[in-house]
Protein backbone atom coordinates (compact mmCIF):
# COMPACT_ATOMS: atom_id res chain seq x y z
CA UNK A 1 0.00 0.00 0.00
CA UNK A 2 1.20 3.37 -0.81
CA UNK A 3 -0.31 7.18 0.53
CA UNK A 4 -1.50 9.73 -2.13
CA UNK A 5 1.27 11.66 -4.12
CA UNK A 6 2.41 14.58 -1.90
CA UNK A 7 0.64 17.64 -3.48
CA UNK A 8 2.91 20.52 -5.34
CA UNK A 9 2.11 23.42 -2.36
CA UNK A 10 3.45 27.32 -1.83
CA UNK A 11 3.04 29.86 1.09
CA UNK A 12 3.28 33.40 0.96
CA UNK A 13 3.89 35.66 3.98
CA UNK A 14 1.98 38.94 4.57
CA UNK A 15 1.76 40.61 7.50
CA UNK A 16 0.15 39.06 9.86
CA UNK A 17 -0.52 35.97 7.77
CA UNK A 18 0.81 33.18 5.59
CA UNK A 19 -1.06 32.05 2.22
CA UNK A 20 -0.50 28.24 1.86
CA UNK A 21 -1.76 26.92 -1.96
CA UNK A 22 -1.19 23.37 -3.02
CA UNK A 23 -2.53 21.56 -6.51
CA UNK A 24 -5.04 18.73 -6.47
CA UNK A 25 -2.61 16.44 -8.06
CA UNK A 26 -3.08 13.77 -5.34
CA UNK A 27 -6.39 13.35 -6.22
CA UNK A 28 -5.72 11.25 -9.22
CA UNK A 29 -3.26 8.81 -7.03
CA UNK A 30 -3.71 5.34 -7.31
CA UNK A 31 -3.14 2.40 -5.02
CA UNK A 32 -2.84 -1.20 -6.68
CA UNK A 33 -3.63 -2.67 -3.09
CA UNK A 34 -6.98 0.04 -2.35
CA UNK A 35 -10.32 -1.34 -2.54
CA UNK A 36 -11.83 2.21 -3.54
CA UNK A 37 -12.66 1.58 -7.75
CA UNK A 38 -9.38 2.43 -9.65
CA UNK A 39 -7.44 2.16 -6.64
CA UNK A 40 -8.85 6.04 -6.01
CA UNK A 41 -8.28 6.01 -2.42
CA UNK A 42 -7.07 9.47 -1.66
CA UNK A 43 -9.59 11.40 1.09
CA UNK A 44 -8.45 14.63 1.92
CA UNK A 45 -5.36 16.96 2.81
CA UNK A 46 -4.06 18.42 6.47
CA UNK A 47 -2.02 21.44 6.77
CA UNK A 48 1.12 21.59 9.21
CA UNK A 49 2.81 24.74 10.73
CA UNK A 50 5.20 25.53 12.40
CA UNK A 51 8.42 27.82 14.14
CA UNK A 52 10.81 24.77 14.05
CA UNK A 53 10.90 23.03 10.43
CA UNK A 54 11.48 19.67 12.22
CA UNK A 55 8.64 20.02 14.74
CA UNK A 56 5.26 20.85 12.50
CA UNK A 57 1.95 20.79 13.97
CA UNK A 58 -1.11 19.80 12.25
CA UNK A 59 -3.49 23.12 11.92
CA UNK A 60 -6.02 22.30 9.45
CA UNK A 61 -7.37 19.23 7.89
CA UNK A 62 -9.75 19.11 4.78
CA UNK A 63 -11.44 15.69 3.38
CA UNK A 64 -14.08 14.42 1.18
CA UNK A 65 -17.40 14.35 2.87
CA UNK A 66 -19.47 11.95 0.46
CA UNK A 67 -19.40 8.41 0.53
CA UNK A 68 -17.30 6.12 -0.08
CA UNK A 69 -15.10 8.61 1.20
CA UNK A 70 -16.71 9.50 4.29
CA UNK A 71 -14.61 7.21 6.48
CA UNK A 72 -11.56 9.04 7.93
CA UNK A 73 -11.02 12.28 9.78
CA UNK A 74 -13.72 15.06 10.26
CA UNK A 75 -15.73 15.25 6.46
CA UNK A 76 -15.47 18.81 6.23
CA UNK A 77 -15.79 18.81 2.53
CA UNK A 78 -13.37 20.82 0.25
CA UNK A 79 -15.44 23.39 -0.03
CA UNK A 80 -13.97 26.13 2.31
CA UNK A 81 -10.41 25.94 0.63
CA UNK A 82 -11.22 25.65 -2.88
CA UNK A 83 -9.86 27.96 -5.68
CA UNK A 84 -12.71 28.97 -8.11
CA UNK A 85 -11.41 29.08 -10.89
CA UNK A 86 -7.92 27.76 -9.81
CA UNK A 87 -4.78 29.97 -10.00
CA UNK A 88 -1.78 29.66 -11.78
CA UNK A 89 1.38 30.69 -9.70
CA UNK A 90 4.95 29.84 -11.86
CA UNK A 91 3.10 27.64 -14.09
CA UNK A 92 1.95 25.61 -11.43
CA UNK A 93 -2.16 25.49 -11.12
CA UNK A 94 -3.51 25.84 -7.22
CA UNK A 95 -6.75 24.58 -6.76
CA UNK A 96 -6.70 25.18 -3.14
CA UNK A 97 -6.10 27.65 -0.76
CA UNK A 98 -6.00 28.45 3.09
CA UNK A 99 -4.58 31.61 5.41
CA UNK A 100 -2.98 30.84 8.64
CA UNK A 101 -3.60 34.09 10.63
CA UNK A 102 -2.40 35.85 13.61
CA UNK A 103 1.24 35.11 12.73
CA UNK A 104 4.07 37.86 14.26
CA UNK A 105 5.80 39.51 11.23
CA UNK A 106 8.93 39.15 10.61
CA UNK A 107 9.69 35.57 12.28
CA UNK A 108 10.01 32.36 10.10
CA UNK A 109 7.29 29.85 9.38
CA UNK A 110 7.91 25.90 7.89
CA UNK A 111 4.59 25.22 6.16
CA UNK A 112 4.05 21.79 4.36
CA UNK A 113 0.49 20.12 2.86
CA UNK A 114 0.20 16.17 2.90
CA UNK A 115 -2.72 14.03 1.69
CA UNK A 116 -4.14 10.70 2.88
CA UNK A 117 -5.91 8.19 2.08
CA UNK A 118 -9.12 6.49 3.28
CA UNK A 119 -7.24 2.59 4.42
CA UNK A 120 -8.54 -0.62 3.95
CA UNK A 121 -10.15 -3.15 7.43
CA UNK A 122 -6.13 -4.15 7.42
CA UNK A 123 -4.30 -1.20 6.98
CA UNK A 124 -5.04 2.22 8.49
CA UNK A 125 -5.34 5.35 6.61
CA UNK A 126 -1.58 6.36 5.12
CA UNK A 127 -0.46 10.12 5.12
CA UNK A 128 2.25 11.60 2.91
CA UNK A 129 5.31 12.97 4.35
CA UNK A 130 5.51 16.19 5.86
CA UNK A 131 8.91 16.96 5.16
CA UNK A 132 8.34 16.14 1.36
CA UNK A 133 6.92 19.49 0.12
CA UNK A 134 8.04 22.03 3.61
CA UNK A 135 7.94 25.38 2.56
CA UNK A 136 9.19 28.59 4.45
CA UNK A 137 7.48 32.01 4.80
CA UNK A 138 7.96 35.55 6.70
CA UNK A 139 4.66 37.20 7.17
CA UNK A 140 5.86 40.74 6.48
CA UNK A 141 4.40 44.17 4.97
CA UNK A 142 4.39 44.26 1.51
CA UNK A 143 6.39 47.21 -0.81
CA UNK A 144 5.34 50.24 -0.07
CA UNK A 145 2.79 49.56 3.13
CA UNK A 146 3.39 52.12 6.14
CA UNK A 147 5.49 54.33 3.47
CA UNK A 148 8.78 55.61 4.47
CA UNK A 149 11.13 53.10 6.52
CA UNK A 150 10.16 49.84 7.83
CA UNK A 151 11.45 48.33 10.83
CA UNK A 152 11.99 44.31 10.50
CA UNK A 153 10.83 42.46 12.71
CA UNK A 154 8.89 45.49 14.12
CA UNK A 155 9.05 45.61 17.64
CA UNK A 156 12.89 44.63 17.16
CA UNK A 157 14.18 43.77 20.59
CA UNK A 158 17.57 43.31 21.18
CA UNK A 159 16.87 40.38 23.87
CA UNK A 160 15.58 38.19 20.98
CA UNK A 161 17.50 34.40 20.45
CA UNK A 162 19.20 35.62 17.79
CA UNK A 163 21.50 39.06 19.74
CA UNK A 164 22.06 36.71 22.60
CA UNK A 165 25.32 37.47 24.32
CA UNK A 166 25.67 40.78 21.53
CA UNK A 167 26.21 44.84 22.55
CA UNK A 168 23.13 46.91 21.68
Amino acid sequence: PVPPAVPKCTAAGRAPWVVCSWDASPEASSDPTGTAPGGRDFEGYRLYLGEDRNSLSLIQQFDLATAPHDTVGFNTGMGTVALTPPVVIDGITYHYKFTVGHLRDGFKYFTAVTSYDLGTSEIESLESGVSQNEVMAVPAPSVGEGGGVTVFPNPYRVETSWDAGKNA
